[in-house]
């Protein structure tokens, strides 16, 4: 073996160890450096490496040479993996670069449609713009042409009614002096009778005849209202005695130990009922319906309601319409129609007490009736 070839093995060695950053081949590069390697380059050329008299020395160089292969292996395979990772890392930028052209493009192409409108508004209102500038500029100069004729005649008006305004102000003003005056002149002679007024003397003698007539109408007033106050409690008074007397012959005339507490009304009810026992109220108002004609017969029914018992109870307003409702029900088989009668009048007794028995009771309503 070359000290070419060795050298050359020796630095490639240590720049695999010096990547690598392992403890292990730390401890290799170190014993390199105390131990030169002698590897043979071609292998395959030689069949055999040159015989060492130290057989220590070619084991140990064995070893060397073949974790150097070792490592190469290594380094290649990484730097497969970090090719193929580069690889599919660009490919897949390349792609990423791609669609963000397209959506770049689709971007331009909807910002280039949407803003075209806004670019002809755009260009619209420049155009509007001049012109109103041009004839603002055109308006501008004819105002400074026409200033000069149109402010004399204008001026002179205004002159015009300033002059007449003042003279009408003139004229009111001599005006209102003139009322003050009339006012200041009428106060005084008011004031002045007004004076005159109070200072008259006080007893005339007329008003003196006059205030003694009026004393007397008053006499005479005041003597005719104690008359009439007199004959008002005297006319009260009798009052009051024949009603005593009224009272005391009505309670001669009726007296009772039983009053009926409710005056008798008159009743006009009739009483509905089905010989049918399966029939409802329902059923018989039914049927009264087509018994009874309201339209046709003119019988006026003032309140209807159902009953207990399959009955429906009619209130007339008179007993002409409880007689014709009662002749037109009849003509009906399967309904039976009766007139309504008191049962149980209440009475209110009066001069009973509760210890009083039955028999007590009869006894004193027979002999107070």
């Amino acid at each position: 073996m070359s000290a070419k070839s060795q050298s050359r093995t020796e630095e490639v060695a240590a720049s695999h160890i010096k990547r690598a950053q392992n403890p292990r081949l730390r401890t290799l590069q170190s014993r390199m450096e105390k131990r030169p390697l002698r590897v043979q380059t071609d292998i395959s050329e030689a069949g055999s490496v040159k015989s060492d008299p130290n057989p220590q020395n070619e084991a140990e160089r064995t070893k060397h040479a073949q974790e150097l292969v070792r490592i190469e292996r290594a380094r290649n395979k990484d730097l497969k993996n970090v090719v193929n990772t580069l690889t599919e890392e660009l490919s897949q930028a390349r792609e990423d670069v791609r669609k963000s052209l397209d959506e770049t493009k689709s971007v331009r192409d909807w910002l280039g449609y949407e803003t075209e409108e806004s670019k002809e508004r755009n260009i619209d209102v420049k155009k509007r713009l001049l012109e109103i500038q041009t004839s603002l500029r055109e308006m501008k100069m004819n105002k400074s042409k026409t200033k000069e004729e149109s402010v004399t005649p204008s001026t002179k008006k205004m002159e015009a009614d300033i002059k007449t305004l003042s003279s009408q102000l003139d004229e009111l003003r001599t005006k209102w002096g003139a009322l003050k005056n009339e006012t200041s002149k009428t106060l005084e002679t008011s004031n002045k009778s007004l004076h005159e007024i109070k200072n008259l003397p006080k007893h005339l003698s007329a008003n003196e005849k006059v205030e003694e007539q009026l004393k007397a109408v008053q006499s005479a007033v005041e003597n005719f209202s104690e008359r009439l106050n007199s004959a008002r409690e005297s006319y009260k008074s009798i009052c009051m005695s024949n009603c005593s007397r009224c009272k005391r012959k009505w309670r001669q005339c009726h007296q009772s130990g039983c009053e009926i507490a409710i005056t008798p009304q008159p009743n006009h009810t009739l009483i509905v009922s089905s010989k049918d026992k399966t029939h409802t109220g329902e059923h018989i108002l039914q049927i009264i319906r087509e018994a009874i004609d309201i339209k046709k017969s003119g019988t006026k029914v003032e309140k209807v309601r159902k009953a207990r018992n399959q009955k429906v109870i009619l209130k007339c307003s008179t007993k002409e319409d409880m007689e014709a409702i009662q002749n037109k029900m009849r003509s009906r088989k399967e309904i039976k129609v009766e007139a309504a009668k008191a049962a149980n009048p209440l009475l209110i007794m009066k001069g009973v007490m509760a210890y009083h028995k039955d028999a007590d009771i009869i006894e004193n309503v027979l002999a107070q009736n």
